[in-house]
């Protein structure tokens, strides 16, 4: 009797993979081989997933899990959890649980002028230099939900950035 193979999901979910039932050399499908995850388990980050404890069949995110046990109740469905160590693999790091992802990236932008030596309360860090710069050096953007607010580049760098541009246009072909 020929002996079967078993090939669990490589997410850590510990569920059983199919074998592949035809070729297809795009994806690198051979028939008879097991696929190394089930569909939809595929991993798209970098953070750590276990089996849900709660619904078959499904996978979560350790961070995500963790901050519900905390809270004692699920997260809203647009919660993201913060990582202060930057560190997804961490498995005692402290957690953020922020109300949407535009607080989020709030953080983000005032970590990124603590880490320059700046100071978050009164300056930006330029996305072209990446200099600390106070708010005054920077344009004034009208657009509450715009990126531009946490992610935009100096007066200076814009100024030189449209030179350029102007001076590519105006060569002569």
């Amino acid at each position: 009797m020929a002996e079967s193979t078993v090939a669990l999901c490589a997410c850590g979910c510990g569920h059983l993979t199919r074998p592949y039932s035809r070729n297809d050399y795009r994806y690198g499908h051979v028939k008879g081989e097991y696929a190394p995850y089930l569909r939809g388990h595929k991993p798209t980050t970098t953070y750590k997933q276990v089996r849900h404890p709660t619904l078959p069949r499904r996978c979560a995110f350790v961070h995500r899990l963790r901050a519900e046990c905390v809270l004692g109740k699920p997260l809203p469905s647009r919660a993201v959890v913060h990582h202060p160590d930057e560190d997804p693999w961490n498995p005692t790091a402290r957690l953020v649980v922020c109300e949407n992802q535009g607080y989020h990236r709030l953080l983000h932008a005032r970590m990124r002028v603590k880490a320059a030596g700046g100071n978050p309360n009164t300056d930006r860090v330029c996305c072209v230099c990446h200099m600390t710069k106070p708010f005054a050096a920077f344009a004034p953007t009208n657009c509450a939900t715009s990126r531009a607010k946490y992610m935009s580049p100096c007066r200076e760098c814009d100024r030189q950035a449209q030179r350029r541009r102007r001076a590519a246009h105006q060569e002569p072909r």
